[in-house]
């Protein structure tokens, strides 16, 4: 819902922080460059594809179908044979 519409601007906002300064920092002071503004730019940029792949994941119906794709709960062969019950118990033969 709202939380998920505001994920991915913050994740984007997070991410070009560093980048943002650090082209600031080479407008203002030419010749001066900062090292670990250089790090920092380097790592959160590369860090926005892992933060929105997290943000896409934690959307309750891709959590719905990876649990169905592990199966927890219930074996899936034990759930198409009719083999537990709903509440993923054993059924009696």
């Amino acid at each position: 819902t709202v939380l998920r519409l505001v994920k991915y601007p913050l994740i984007l906002v997070i991410c070009w922080t560093f980048p943002t300064i650090n082209r600031l920092q080479q407008v203002f002071q030419h010749g001066e460059p900062i090292f670990g503004l250089y790090v920092m730019t380097t790592l959160t940029k590369n860090l926005m594809g892992l933060l929105n792949a997290l943000a896409f994941a934690s959307t309750p119906a891709v959590r719905r179908e990876w649990v169905s794709l592990l199966g927890i709960g219930a074996a899936p062969d034990e759930a198409k044979l009719g083999m537990v019950g709903n509440d993923g118990s054993p059924r009696k033969s």
